[in-house]
């Protein structure tokens, strides 16, 4: 029967399988047959006595991700396995589901605040990998998520309220330093003193999070903590 659970680290597939990136086949290693079977309308590959979704297998061999989402065929053809057809049914940016809270991604993941990085428990790759615009992502509850979301939300305690920016400009540096959110933006009656007065204090906060001066930012600019 087919697979559901976690799939098998890469560093252990591809030295058994080798993946044709020209038919999105999986072929032994060593006698160079083709691995797949029909099992309930769709490819599955056999490896080490279990079987394993061909197109699931494809995507580990090409991303790293061993616990892959719901994955589609941008074209409709579940027999065309390859890497460059598959995709996940539901983008991050997308998904209207809640975010996973701090608990719940320490309780699936090992955090490497240095590296920026989220381990699978007992895991010595990490869980991340490419995907759309040269992001990282993971695979939370089956949802790929921007992994610097979820630098966000182990290190802030909270789901950043809007688009989170790299100071360095590299989309593959997700340590919190690197790390900058512009949330929904608020504006400011600069008439009104109290306002003011609490706007300054609001200021202060922020910049001692994010570590930038903020000084020169136009009211429009500021935005919540909540």
């Amino acid at each position: 029967m087919p697979n559901s659970v976690e799939l098998p680290p890469k560093y252990e597939v591809i030295e058994v399988l080798r993946y044709d990136q020209s038919n999105g086949r999986l072929y032994n290693r060593e006698t160079g047959e083709e691995q797949q079977t029909m099992i309930g309308g769709k490819l599955h590959t056999r490896y080490y006595g279990r079987y394993y979704a061909t197109h699931r297998l494809v995507w580990l061999m090409e991303t790293g991700d061993t616990d892959p989402p719901r994955l589609r065929f941008k074209n409709g053809d579940i027999f065309d396995t390859r890497y460059c057809n598959l995709g996940p049914s539901v983008p991050a940016y997308a998904s209207k589901d809640v975010p996973p809270t701090r608990d719940e991604l320490l309780a699936m993941f090992d955090y490497k605040a240095e590296e920026g990085q989220l381990y699978k428990k007992g895991r010595r790759h990490p869980a991340s990998f490419r995907y759309a615009g040269g992001y990282i992502g993971v695979s939370v509850r089956g949802v790929v998520r921007p992994l610097s979301h979820l630098v966000w939300i182990i290190e802030r305690g909270y789901a950043p309220q809007g688009q989170v920016r790299f100071k360095d400009g590299d989309r593959m540096n997700t340590r919190i330093g690197n790390l900058v959110c512009k949330g929904a933006r608020i504006k400011v009656d600069w008439n009104n003193q109290e306002i003011c007065d609490a706007e300054a204090r609001t200021r202060s906060r922020i910049a001692e999070i994010i570590g930038e001066d903020i000084s020169t930012w136009k009211p429009i600019d500021v935005y919540p903590l909540t």
